[in-house]
């Protein structure tokens, strides 16, 4: 320089310069990291609200149809009724009778009458030979049905019977259909199955 003046272009930079320049690119550098550190606590916190969490959710046992699945409902499923096998007559001389009882109302659907106390009634016939019923509580043979209606007779002596049902009016005789008192034979070595005894009996 004419003057003496110190060209600064021509000077080095110092280590104070150099050691200041390092600093403040290692400041800009945590500037960085701490904004990606409050944008991403801000996106976990945006993600919680919306239920976008990584907590693992459980998932209910239950299936739905629409996952291919059978649906179970959780209603407990009515017992089926089971057969209604008459057990094989104990000899030759001896029957086996069944039936079962409904109660076949027109106000009502039929119903088994569950519980009701069943007489095998002695026939009788007349001088004419008209068949007469007569039922003896204390003697006939007796049965009792079961919740579905079903009632069974084992060794029964081979004769002419009908059936009655116990009332609080005194024994009741079935008819069948066509208002006849219903009457069957039972025979020796046999089983007989009445099927399905429809009565209009109320209680």
């Amino acid at each position: 320089s004419p003057h003496g003046a110190m060209d600064l272009g021509d000077v080095a930079p110092t280590p104070v310069i150099e050691y200041l320049g390092d600093e403040m690119k290692k400041i800009a550098a945590m500037k960085r990291l701490f904004a990606s550190v409050v944008l991403v606590s801000a996106c976990s916190i945006l993600l919680a609200g919306c239920g976008g969490s990584s907590t693992p959710v459980l998932e209910s046992p239950l299936l739905t149809p629409d996952q291919g699945q059978t649906f179970v409902s959780p209603q407990p499923t009515p017992a089926s009724v089971p057969p209604f096998v008459l057990p094989t007559p104990s000899s030759a001389g001896v029957a086996t009778i069944g039936g079962v009882l409904m109660r076949d109302l027109a106000s009502v659907d039929s119903e088994p009458i569950a519980g009701a106390v069943v007489y095998l009634a002695r026939v009788i016939r007349s001088e004419d030979g008209t068949a007469m019923m007569a039922v003896v509580e204390e003697t006939a043979p007796t049965a009792v049905a079961d919740e579905n209606g079903r009632f069974v007779f084992t060794d029964v002596p081979s004769k002419t019977y009908g059936i009655a049902i116990s009332t609080p009016l005194g024994p009741f005789l079935v008819e069948d259909n066509t208002g006849e008192d219903l009457l069957f034979a039972a025979q020796g070595g046999a089983v007989l199955d009445l099927g399905e005894i429809r009565t209009p009996l109320p209680y």
